[in-house]
Order: structure tokens, then sequence, then C-alpha cells
């Protein structure tokens, strides 16, 4: 400003005290802190659809697991009567039956299991089990 005096050298400190000087970095790390919340929320969000996809698949084996073992258990009764209680027991468990063959003493069975939410559209988890008697020697 006219009139005004520069700063004497001897006392810098007042000069910059009156004049504060304006920095490029002022704000940076408001940015860096938004960027880092950002990047943890998505890392924390991949991790809850991976989680969610896990348990879906432990899900379609455990139902395919029962479903073998249903039919295994009813399997004297017919391969029909078999694969029905097969069938029951999987649509308790939450899955859908895909395919149910009996051959001999030994129930084969396959589901399939959709996971929850907006991963549901992507793919559905699959599980195979058989069940029938052990084989001894």
């Amino acid at each position: 400003m006219p009139g005004e005096q520069p700063c004497p050298v001897s006392s810098p400190a007042r000069c910059c005290a009156r004049e504060p000087a304006r920095r490029l970095d002022d704000g940076f790390a408001s940015l860096v802190v938004l960027a880092l919340a950002g990047l943890v929320v998505l890392v924390v969000g991949v991790l809850v659809a991976l989680g969610s996809v896990s348990v879906t698949r432990a899900r379609a084996a455990s139902g395919a697991d029962q479903g073998a073992l249903a039919a295994a258990a009813v399997l004297l009764s017919g391969p029909a009567a078999a694969c029905r209680s097969a069938g029951r027991v999987v649509t308790a468990a939450g899955a859908v039956l895909v395919r149910c063959h009996v051959e001999g003493e030994v129930a084969e069975v396959e589901v399939s299991l959709r996971p929850a939410g907006a991963l549901g559209g992507l793919g559905q988890a699959r599980g195979l089990a058989r069940a029938g008697p052990a084989a001894l020697g």
C-alpha cells in the first residue's frame, strides 16, 4: 500500500504477523484424509462382499450335504422318495435342488444358492455332495 514502509530487516517477525503468507498447500491435508477415508470405505465394501460370497458357498455345500444324507436315509424306499426327501431338506436349507441322482446305494445331490443383495445378480454358488454306505476294507 502507498505510504506504508517496508519491513525492517531487523524485525521480520512483525512483518510476518502483519501480512500472513499464503501457502500453496492450504487444504491439502483435508483432501488426503478424504481420499484415504474413501479408500477405506472401498476396501471394507470389497471385504464384506467377499465374506458374503464365502458364506453363500458354505451354505450351498451344507445344503448339498444335508440333501444327500436325507436321500441316503430313505434310499430303500426308492429313488423317487430319496430325491423328494432331498428336495425338502435342500429347500428348508434355503437352496434350490438342481439335480438328484441315485445309483445303487449312493445318492448324489447338486444344489445352487444365490448370494443375498446386489451380489445375487452376479451368479450363484453351487454345492455337490454324495452319500451312501462307506466302503469297507
